[in-house]
């Protein structure tokens, strides 16, 4: 991705999601962090708390960049930038993602509702 700067917040880059407050994964920049969001066992429908970079990171730039999250039951969110994965732990931790809704759309760059930052 190519973020167009690094002050916005709420910015959405891919969303699996219902609503603007129901979610089962979502990946999003906030100025220069990441935000993750992954609906689990331990986090509400919404995938709060979020996982969010520490902002002295640095992580978002406004450059091209490869961005991943991932998610595992045991550590739950993890962020890779450019390859390399980012320090910061899921304060969540992992958890069953049983309770995720299969009727649920991907969108990619807004919210499912067309909410953009």
């Amino acid at each position: 991705m190519n973020p167009a700067n690094v002050t916005q917040t709420e910015a959405y880059i891919m969303t699996y999601s219902g609503s603007d407050t129901t979610r089962n994964a979502t990946l999003a920049q906030s100025a220069q962090s990441y935000e993750g969001r992954a609906r689990s066992s331990v986090t509400n429908t919404n995938g709060a708390p979020p996982m969010i970079t520490a902002t002295a990171e640095n992580a978002a730039q406004a450059a091209l960049t490869h961005v991943v999250l991932t998610y595992d039951p045991v550590n739950g969110q993890t962020f890779y930038v450019n390859g390399q994965p980012l320090p910061d732990k899921d304060s969540s931790g992992g958890g069953s993602l049983a309770n995720w809704d299969s009727t649920f759309a991907l969108a990619l760059g807004s919210e499912v509702t067309g909410k953009e930052q």
